[in-house]
């Protein structure tokens, strides 16, 4: 993971799915595509990438759990922190999505987890307080408060579902 490298050997996992929100949420302005896609939510702590959450939890898609458990530790120190194993950047990234993950990392680099947390409690527009459990966050709502396009967004993901289903069989 690149939010994890040789100078950033550990994270929480508070800081780490708070990186990956705002790197999605980045690449939906700039881009009008998601990095990694998947299920957004409102949590107590903020915003989550369900996907990226359940990978912490050991939970993931097998494939990608194995590709997660090679790279990443099992949690420590009261099951909140998250260690390198081995630096490797995943080859379905392209440059423009590496870029976007840096100058999250780069903005954020001097916070801890819960100033990063208070930031995305305060400048989050479609993330909404809850108390327990989740809400959903629409991709269409990431859209609209960004200022991406929409449609473009719905069209892109849809022929990526078509593929990935095809593809699949």
């Amino acid at each position: 993971m690149i939010f994890l490298s040789k100078e950033t050997t550990e994270s929480t996992v508070l800081k780490l799915v708070k990186l990956i929100y705002l790197a999605e949420r980045s690449s939906i302005e700039k881009r009008d595509l998601p990095i990694f896609g998947g299920s957004y939510f409102s949590m107590k702590d903020g915003p989550v990438l369900s996907e990226a959450y359940s990978l912490m939890d050991g939970e993931g898609l097998e494939k990608d759990q194995q590709f997660w458990d090679q790279i990443i530790s099992e949690r420590h120190g009261r099951g909140n922190t998250l260690k390198v194993k081995e630096v490797r950047v995943p080859n379905a990234l392209s440059r423009a999505e590496i870029r976007i993950i840096e100058e999250v990392q780069e903005q954020h680099a001097n916070r801890t987890a819960w100033e990063i947390r208070n930031w995305c409690h305060e400048n989050i527009p479609e993330y909404e307080e809850v108390t327990s459990g989740r809400r959903p966050i629409w991709i269409n709502s990431i859209a609209l408060k960004v200022g991406a396009d929409t449609e473009r967004i719905c069209e892109e993901l849809n022929a990526a579902t078509f593929f990935r289903n095809v593809f699949a069989s």
